[in-house]
């Protein structure tokens, strides 16, 4: 139980500042940006089973209250979401297959065809991704296969006092990324009044089921261009090409063609390897983020622009987040600079009711801040000092007794 919060120690006065032990601990120091790293961490405190952070707050507050035993009622809610994750993965990897199967091959091959030739660049990254977002599931495919899930989290909730006897769990799916299926997790009374703010269970996808969805796109496309010559495609194309917005000409649709009926899986390889890297993506490389930051900004998540992460489990591939919604508000913006790190992947459909809800596509922009406590309280207080300022900030730290020389705070920028 090492990986804990204060739940499992005799300590139980606040439960809102987790004390970092073990695994969680060493999540939090640094972002790594680096999965084989982070998977020897894993390894190296086994008593953590790869769980990072801990289970949300106001279940442990209701629990303190509740529960004989707290941290049996802890690892009995970790299993059941464990169970959950891999009952959702398969699950999910089932019907999405099947939707983009039916959406390539039989309802919109036309409209993927403009949509890659838009964006063709001589390579398979463009295809493969447009292929990934294609065939999404609705919710309605996936809903009324929930039913067994819910049974079991409202079995284990009711038995572990975190709801009446008479209140339910019900999750409901809610999207699904490139790494990842999200559900909403609302905990209610026998009125569907709810007990709790909703939860999020973010379920990763396994590398194997990704590399699969992505290699079936190929198949897709070569199945489908084996059925015209190259003369007939160009003027299917050319067809096609009044609903494009940019115009081609015969060439381009001739070495399309001939792309998209020789790309390989060698093609495919390469594409995986850089487009859909694992060490800025997945339940290990967000864990370590989400972590990293939570530490990091200062102050509690819940009044920044971040939603407040609760915990990673990096071996069963599930995470459980705060719900972004109205209920929630954003006081303060995060200057990622300032704690040494940039998000590549922060664009607009990752945030929801002004809160960033993935916390995939983080990267290293200045070591010495990330690896370094000190120099981050610096940097904070150097980001935060008026301009006017600045000059008597980094004359007051230059002239510490163990200051760096290379840190080179005058380089540094916030803006």
């Amino acid at each position: 139980m090492r990986a804990e919060m204060n739940v499992c120690n005799k300590n139980y006065n606040n439960i809102q500042s987790p004390s970092f032990k073990g695994l969680t601990r060493v999540m939090s120091k640094s972002l790594y940006v680096n999965k084989a790293h982070i998977d020897n961490l894993v390894y190296a405190y086994p008593k953590a089973q790869g769980f990072v952070g801990s289970i949300p707050k106001d279940f442990i507050k209701v629990l303190k209250s509740n529960s004989d035993n707290v941290c049996a009622s802890v690892s009995e809610i970790k299993s059941v979401f464990a169970d959950t994750s891999k009952f959702l993965q398969k699950l999910a990897y089932e019907k999405q297959y099947a939707s983009r199967k039916e959406y390539l091959k039989n309802n919109c091959m036309d409209s993927f065809l403009v949509n890659f030739a838009q964006r063709y660049d001589g390579n398979v990254l463009a295809l493969c991704k447009d292929a990934y977002l294609f065939g999404r599931l609705r919710p309605e495919q996936i809903n009324g296969e929930l039913s067994g899930v819910n049974s079991n989290l409202t079995k284990v909730f009711r038995e572990n006092k975190l709801i009446p006897n008479d209140g339910v769990a019900s999750l409901s799916y809610l999207d699904s990324g490139s790494y990842g299926d999200v559900f909403k997790l609302s905990l209610l009374d026998k009125d569907k009044n709810k007990l709790f703010h909703d939860k999020v269970l973010k379920v990763y996808k396994s590398k194997d089921d990704t590399s699969n969805m992505l290699s079936f796109a190929i198949e897709a496309l070569h199945e489908y261009v084996d059925g015209f010559s190259e003369a007939d495609f160009i003027n299917k194309m050319n067809d096609l090409g009044k609903n494009f917005n940019n115009s081609f000409d015969d060439k381009f649709f001739s070495d399309y063609y001939k792309y998209a009926k020789n790309c390989t899986k060698k093609d495919f390889g390469f594409m995986r390897d850089l487009g859909f890297t694992y060490d800025f993506h997945g339940v290990a490389p967000e864990g370590n983020a989400a972590m990293y930051l939570k530490k990091s900004v200062g102050h509690r998540l819940a009044n920044t622009d971040l939603i407040e992460p609760y915990c990673f489990d990096i071996k069963n591939n599930y995470a459980i987040l705060e719900m972004s919604d109205s209920d929630l508000k954003t006081n303060k913006k995060v200057n990622f600079k300032e704690l040494g790190v940039t998000c590549f992947d922060s664009h607009t459909f990752n945030y929801t009711n002004d809160k960033l809800i993935d916390y995939g596509g983080f990267n290293v922009i200045n070591s010495k801040i990330v690896n370094d406590k000190v120099a981050r309280r610096a940097a904070k207080k150097q980001a935060h000092t008026p301009q006017k300022k600045q000059f008597d900030f980094q004359k007051e730290i230059t002239s510490q007794k163990n200051y760096d020389e290379s840190l080179h705070f005058s380089d540094w920028s916030f803006d």
